[in-house]
């Protein structure tokens, strides 16, 4: 740690004031290379999971104001989510364009989700004669890493 230099004097409230503020970090100059370093990795970060986000890196950086292994943290969790285990059968949905996503289902974690939606995708179940499926369904917004949205909203 830094020694302080303190004066026994009378007034040793303004030392230790002018001692302590001595002391304390400076905040980091995004211009030179360690804090260009947070700001670059911030910026990287919200390239890849919230590119919205973007334009509010230097308000980022100011709210944690070198707290910046708490902002990060604060930030894996919100956007990075756990790698999801399970068993159960495998599904896909497929696109016009031949495009196919392939979906796992954790029937063994949600049974009923997973069954549901298995009936869903294959076309298993109808109600009053009217077959369910996701056929012809539009989606209307896809999240990468985590979700896609679709049918009637």
């Amino acid at each position: 740690g830094a020694k302080l230099d303190v004066p026994r004097t009378v007034d040793t409230k303004k030392n230790l004031t002018a001692a302590f503020a001595s002391t304390t970090a400076p905040a980091p100059n995004f211009d030179d290379a360690a804090g260009s370093h947070v700001r670059q990795k911030l910026v990287e970060f919200y390239t890849k999971y919230n590119p919205s986000k973007i334009d509010s890196v230097d308000k980022t950086l100011e709210t944690f104001d070198g707290r910046y292994d708490e902002m990060f943290d604060k930030l894996q969790k919100k956007y990075q989510y756990p790698i999801p285990s399970g068993e159960g059968p495998v599904c896909f949905l497929e696109f016009s364009g031949n495009q196919r996503i392939i979906i796992q289902l954790y029937s063994s974690l949600a049974p009923k989700a997973a069954e549901n939606f298995r009936a869903l995708c294959t076309g298993d179940v109808s109600i009053g004669g009217k077959k369910l499926t996701y056929q012809f369904s539009k989606i209307h917004r896809i999240v990468p890493g985590m979700c896609i949205q679709g049918g009637d909203y």
